[in-house]
């Protein structure tokens, strides 16, 4: 964040019902800033690799926003992430991963 690759007016956490699953849900970070895009974040600080799979969760999570029409993604990850996920990563501008090393 400090390289000044977003600017965000409102950072926190956010809980939340699901009214499609019947269920609460939470994100880690969530971020609205200025232009109407919102950043939805993860954390895992877990002694495992981070997958795809963290990445697909954390989007269905973001669709219970249906009138966000600029989604950004971030993962941060104690353990790095799996090869899946980086491929994915490079293909989209959509999606930042910070590992251990990136935040220290």
């Amino acid at each position: 964040m400090g390289k000044n690759k977003y600017s965000f007016n409102n950072l926190g956490r956010w809980w939340g019902s699901n009214p499609a699953e019947k269920k609460e849900e939470e994100i880690d970070i969530l971020a609205v800033g200025n232009s109407g895009n919102v950043l939805f974040g993860e954390c895992k600080w877990r002694a495992i690799r981070t997958g795809t799979d963290i990445l697909d969760e954390l989007i269905r999570k973001s669709e219970l926003f249906p009138f966000v029409s600029k989604k950004q993604y971030i993962l941060f990850s104690k353990s790095d992430y799996k090869s899946d996920l980086l491929k994915i990563t490079a293909q989209r501008k959509d999606i930042t991963l910070v590992g251990l090393k990136d935040m220290f």
